[in-house]
């Protein structure tokens, strides 16, 4: 995650809207992977992701999750790339 943003957001909470490709890269960033996982991280139409900063790196709370977008009845969950 960009070291700016945490830096000047510090004990601040954030939320980011971007697109699937930064959705990963910062997903692949908290968990310390390398691109050759990129592959294997989903992000559907709309997703949610929330990760929380703690001392010793990141806590992942949740990935993907589109439950707000099946309870809506909603069909825009198309396969990723």
């Amino acid at each position: 995650m960009s070291t700016k943003i945490l830096i000047i957001r510090h004990g601040e909470t954030i939320a980011i809207f971007s697109h699937r490709v930064v959705n990963k890269v910062l997903i692949m960033g908290a968990l310390s992977l390398g691109l050759e996982r990129f592959p294997f991280i989903i992000q559907g139409n709309c997703c949610i992701n929330q990760i929380e900063r703690i001392p010793s790196g990141y806590l992942i709370h949740s990935i993907n999750d589109v439950s707000h977008i099946k309870n809506a009845g909603i069909d825009l969950l198309q396969a990723d790339f």
